[in-house]
Order: structure tokens, then C-alpha cells, then sequence
């Protein structure tokens, strides 16, 4: 029976030392007969796993061993292409979701989509990309909406904008009734996407509305420290007290260790920490004045303390609001709305931005009148971010642009020489 090779990490072995290609050729033989597929099939209980495993350690090892680099990413793209085929014998639905199914309390199955998690956690990108597995990933993704995949465009359109209207009437109905049979349509996966997008395109709304002059609420505001806390803010506390109990409620159902793996959840805990911290800050400000012991609660800005909370919580919620609109950079390949909404001006804003991109802004053009140090230094950060953010992107389009035209003249020359 073949044995697994000893991790390469040990610090000390014989054979390296007395002939180090001879134990590297070893190893790679050793995991050559690993990865043969009739090897898989006859000894692994469960050979779709064992291949995701197998080919996950044999990518790892192919970045230290770099000599053998190839023989490495072969054997790994004969394992991923061993669970592709062992996909590919699968003639009914029901066969590609047996894996998937486990028994819950009351002795029912559900759906789990357990092999799919594993797939992700290991990388298998053909394996998610398989047919098969996009065909049963679509119907659950549609689950209890017969008939959605054949309407036109606009009566889906029509559809979506009618059930988010509907989203305050759902939102109540789904906490008295959760297992009626609304309720359960209400935690399909294409609805709660639909609702947690409208919420949270709500929520950017809020954002816009209490980082900029579309709603004033009073006109001394921005001379009060520790001011008293708006409807409008209010509104986002309850939005942000949602996403800390949507986060804290994920990492409970998956574990630390699938949390943590996903960058979006890292973008999520930066951002909800950043706003916890505007929330902190604003609550020792209030109390600070209150006591009377810190100063008048009207004050030129100027003359506000460098360390004043408020200041800092103004400067945090900033950054909070760039995190915000991050998230759906992914989505829209959108930068300029996330650096518009910490300015205190829309339009100012907007013009300044669009002439940066141009190399026609100055450093000395956000510099903020009757403002304080620390006010100064969050608006050049973010101002140098943008930049940084910018020039990826441009770089980016300029490349595909260049390796697109390379591909058109490769083309062109090809049939050229063939005529």
C-alpha cells in the first residue's frame, strides 16, 4: 500500500540530506500513484473528497517545491479533473444532490449543500463551474418561484420592484408567521437576497442623507460638540445593530475558521467595528459636555480640542462610509461614490474627484477651512486612497485593453499566413 510522504516542513530527515533529489523524485512518485484516479476509486470512501484534499495539498506543494512546479500542478488538475468526471456520471438531479442531503431534528432531510462548501473551501473551481452543479445550485437558488426563469425581462423587473415595496409588510408578517408558508418563500435564497440588498440599499441611502447637506437638521450643528443624536442617526444605529446581529449569527452557524477565510467578512468586521466606534465616541462626547467639566457645547470649530470625540467619531464614520460602498465595488466596478459620501459636500466633492483622475486637483484643494488636525489628515488619507484605488483600476482597463489588441493582430496575422 502506498504511504503518504512525510511533510516537507521537517526539519530533519535522512534521506533529505543524503540525496535530496533522490527524496524529491520519491515524493512526487509517491503522490503520482496518490493521485491515480483507479488508486482513489478503489481504496477512498469518499473519492470526491479525498480528490478535493489531494489536489489542495499537491497546489500547496508545487509553491515550495518550485523545481517541480509542473509535475506538481499536473497531478493537482488530474485530481480536480477526476471529481469533474465522477460529476459527469450523474444522470438525474437527484443523484448530483444525494451527497448534499442530511437529517435533521425532526428526521427530515434538507438540503445542506455540504460537498459544494467543501468544494469552495478547497478551491475546485471546475467542480463549482461543473453543469451539473450549476443546474442544481439554479433550482435552489429559485426555490418556491415556479416559472422565473421563463419571464421576460421587464416582468421580473416589475416583480423584484413589487416585492421590495412589499419588504416593511414581509419584514412583520415573516416575525409573527416565520413557518407559514410565506415565511418559508421569504428564506429562499434568491428572496433573501432580494431583501437584504434593498435593505442594505437602503442603509447607503441613510448614509448619503447624514454625510452630506441633502438634509440639514439644523444649521449650528456643525458647531456643537457632543450633539444630541438625529432621527437620521438613529435610523442608522438600527440598520447597524441588524449587521452586527446578521454577523454574530453567521459566525455561529459556520465556525471562526470559515469566517475568517472570507475576505468579505473581514471587509464587514472593519466596517461594523468602525461604526461602533463612531457610536462609542459619540456617546463620551455627549456625556463629556453634559458634565461640564470639558468646555462649552457651542463652539467654533477651530477651537475644539485636537482630541475632542466628536472630531474622531466624525473622522471613524468617514472612513466607516468608505468600507460601506466598498462592498459593492465587487458588484458595480464603482469607485467614486465611496470617497463622495465622507465629504461634507456632494457636488464640491464630485468635481474635485472627477478632475483628480486627470492629475488636475492639488493636494492644497481639500484642505478644510476652520478645520482641525485630525480632520485634515482623514481627508488627505482617503484623498490618497482614492488615488491609490484610481490608478489600480486605469492600470487594469489598460492592460486588458493592450492584451485584447495583442489577441486581435494575433489573429489577424494567423489568418493572413494561413490565406
Amino acid at each position: 500500500m502506498n504511504e503518504r510522504p512525510h511533510d516537507q516542513r521537517v526539519t530533519f530527515d535522512p534521506q533529505v540530506h543524503a540525496d535530496s533529489l533522490r527524496h524529491s523524485l520519491l515524493r512526487i512518485n509517491t503522490y503520482r500513484a496518490l493521485a491515480s484516479p483507479a488508486w482513489i476509486s478503489l481504496t477512498s470512501p469518499d473519492p470526491i473528497l479525498t480528490a478535493f484534499k489531494l489536489s489542495w495539498e499537491l497546489e500547496h506543494l508545487a509553491l515550495r517545491e518550485n523545481e517541480f512546479k509542473d509535475s506538481y500542478m499536473h497531478l493537482s488538475d488530474q485530481c480536480k479533473r477526476y471529481a469533474c468526471d465522477l460529476l459527469d456520471q450523474c444522470r438525474s438531479s437527484e443523484e448530483v444532490s444525494d451527497n448534499e442531503h442530511e437529517a435533521d431534528d425532526e428526521d427530515n432531510e434538507k438540503l445542506t449543500l455540504s460537498r459544494l462548501k467543501l468544494a469552495l473551501k478547497y478551491e475546485q473551481k471546475q467542480f463549482v463551474a461543473h453543469p451539473h452543479c450549476q443546474q442544481l445550485l439554479t433550482s435552489i437558488w429559485y426555490e418556491g418561484l415556479p416559472g422565473w426563469r421563463k419571464r421576460n425581462g421587464i416582468m421580473k423587473f416589475l416583480t423584484c420592484i413589487g416585492l421590495i415595496l412589499l419588504l416593511p409588510f414581509m419584514a412583520v408578517y415573516y416575525l409573527i408567521f416565520p413557518r407559514s408558508k410565506i415565511g418559508q418563500l421569504l428564506r429562499s435564497p434568491f428572496m433573501k437576497f432580494l431583501y437584504h440588498s434593498a435593505s442594505f440599499g437602503v442603509f447607503l441611502f441613510l448614509l448619503i442623507c447624514a454625510s452630506t447637506d441633502i438634509v440639514t437638521v439644523s444649521s449650528k450643528r456643525d458647531r456643537l460638540r457632543g450633539p444630541h443624536p438625529s432621527e437620521l442617526e438613529w435610523l442608522i444605529v438600527l440598520w447597524v445593530t441588524g449587521f452586527v446581529w446578521s454577523e454574530c449569527k453567521q459566525l455561529w452557524e459556520e465556525g471562526i475558521k470559515a469566517y475568517v477565510r472570507q475576505w468579505w467578512n473581514w471587509l464587514d468586521f472593519m466596517m461594523l467595528s468602525l461604526y461602533l466606534a463612531t457610536f462609542s465616541l459619540r456617546v463620551v462626547a455627549y456625556f463629556q459636555i453634559e458634565s461640564g467639566r470639558y468646555g462649552n457645547r457651542e463652539m467654533v470649530r477651530k477651537d475644539w480640542p485636537t482630541n475632542d470625540p466628536t472630531l474622531i467619531s466624525e473622522g471613524l464614520f468617514a472612513i466607516a462610509n468608505v468600507f460601506s460602498f466598498a462592498r459593492i465595488i465587487y458588484l458595480f466596478q464603482f469607485v467614486f461614490v465611496s470617497f463622495l459620501v465622507p465629504a461634507d459636500r456632494l457636488i464640491s466633492s464630485y468635481v474635485t474627484l472627477f478632475w483628480a483622475m486627470f492629475s488636475l486637483t492639488t493636494p492644497t484643494s481639500i484642505e478644510i477651512q476652520n478645520g482641525q488636525h485630525f480632520t485634515q489628515t482623514i481627508a488627505e488619507l482617503l484623498f490618497m486612497a482614492y488615488h491609490f484605488m484610481a490608478i489600480v483600476l486605469l492600470l487594469n482597463m489598460l492592460i486588458a485593453m493592450m492584451s485584447n489588441s495583442f489577441q486581435d493582430i494575433e489573429v489577424r496575422d494567423r489568418f493572413l499566413v494561413r490565406t
